[in-house]
C-alpha cells in the first residue's frame, strides 16, 4: 500500500513539475488531436467523394457522346472511304444558261459582289460553287490588300 501511495505521490509530484505552459500543450494535443484527425479523414472522404461524381460526369457525357454518334451514324448510314472511279477528277458540266455565263465573265474580270448574287448551284469551269469562290476572294482582298 504504501508503495502504490509513493508512487501516486510521485506522478503527482512529476506532474507538478510540468510547466503550466507545457500542461496546457499535452492537454491540448490530447483534444487536438483527435479533431485533426476526424477532420483529415472528412476532407479525404469529401476530396474522394468529389473524384467519383466528377469521373461519373465524365463517364456520362462520354456515353451521350457515343450514344449521338451512333445515331448520326445510323441515319447517314456506312461511309466507304473508297472512292467511286471517275467521280473525284470528272467535275460537273458548267451551266449554260446567260446568267451563269454573265456570272463567269464578272468574276473572271474580278466583280466578285456582283458573283454573290447569282444563283447557288452556279459552278465553274472547276466544279466548284462560283459563290464560295467570289466569297474567298473577296475575304483574301480584304485580308491582304
Amino acid at each position: 500500500m504504501t508503495n502504490q501511495r509513493a508512487s501516486a505521490a510521485g506522478s503527482a509530484g512529476m506532474f507538478a513539475r510540468i510547466p503550466p505552459l507545457a500542461r496546457f500543450a499535452l492537454h491540448s494535443l490530447w483534444l487536438l488531436l483527435p479533431f485533426g484527425i476526424m477532420f483529415w479523414l472528412a476532407w479525404s472522404s469529401w476530396r474522394a467523394d468529389t473524384n467519383i461524381r466528377n469521373q461519373r460526369k465524365l463517364e456520362s457525357a462520354i456515353r451521350a457522346a457515343d450514344r449521338c454518334l451512333e445515331r448520326i451514324d445510323a441515319e447517314l448510314g456506312p461511309w466507304l472511304p473508297i472512292p467511286v472511279p471517275g467521280a473525284i477528277h470528272t467535275p460537273p458540266l458548267p451551266q449554260s444558261d446567260p446568267q451563269a455565263a454573265e456570272a463567269r465573265k464578272r468574276y473572271e474580270v474580278g466583280d466578285f459582289e456582283a458573283v454573290l448574287g447569282s444563283p447557288e448551284g452556279l459552278r465553274s469551269e472547276a466544279g466548284l460553287q462560283l459563290r464560295s469562290l467570289a466569297a474567298l476572294q473577296l475575304m483574301r482582298k480584304e485580308s491582304n490588300p
